[in-house]
């Protein structure tokens, strides 16, 4: 068995991957990258520093924690086949990307996925505090709330609730909204 990839994300962006059934390619538009945005993951269980799960303050303050997914590499291509596979993502895209992520990552180790993955494809689900340094595996459970804001997200692993509402973002893009006990 190949050694697994990890996608990075937070107890916030979970339970919306669990609802849907599947984890989706991003929507980020931010620095004018062409379609299709992917499922990025990684080869480093430590993490990757560009991947906005692994910092922040909500995640610092404990509102949110942060959660690595394990996958199978048979369901993703190397980064450094992306533009022979999508021929919009030229030379001067994965430059910029690559220049942008020096010092905080290492692109040898991304991976990607173009399409949604099936929920049931990932391996584990192990989540972490801000200030814990061991990743725990948690079994995840989602359920509806509503309120005067509207409808709500519970996200209940470790003996703990996280909720979260989705929003749109500046850029146009799903964001997540945290919201505390309702």
């Amino acid at each position: 068995m190949s050694p697994p990839l990890y996608h990075f994300t937070t107890s916030a962006h979970l339970p919306w991957i669990i609802e849907s059934g599947e984890l989706r390619p991003g929507s980020n538009r931010i620095g004018g990258f062409p379609d299709p945005d992917f499922i990025w993951a990684t080869s480093d269980s430590r993490g990757d520093r560009t991947s906005s799960a692994m910092g922040g303050p909500l995640y610092r303050t404990g509102r949110a924690w942060a959660v690595r997914l394990t996958l199978d590499p048979a369901d993703f291509f190397r980064w450094s086949e992306a533009s022979a596979l999508f021929a919009q993502w030229t030379k001067e895209h994965i430059s910029l990307l690559e220049w942008a992520a020096q010092g905080k990552s290492d692109p040898r180790n991304w991976w990607c996925r173009a399409t949604p993955l099936p929920v049931s494809a990932i391996r584990s689900i192990e989540a972490k505090p801000y200030q814990g340094s061991t990743w725990r595996p948690v079994e995840a459970e989602v359920s509806t709330v509503w309120n005067a804001d509207g409808r709500w997200l519970r996200l209940t692993m470790a003996g703990r609730s996280f909720y979260s509402r989705r929003t749109l973002g500046p850029q146009g893009q799903d964001a997540y909204e945290l919201g505390r006990e309702l």
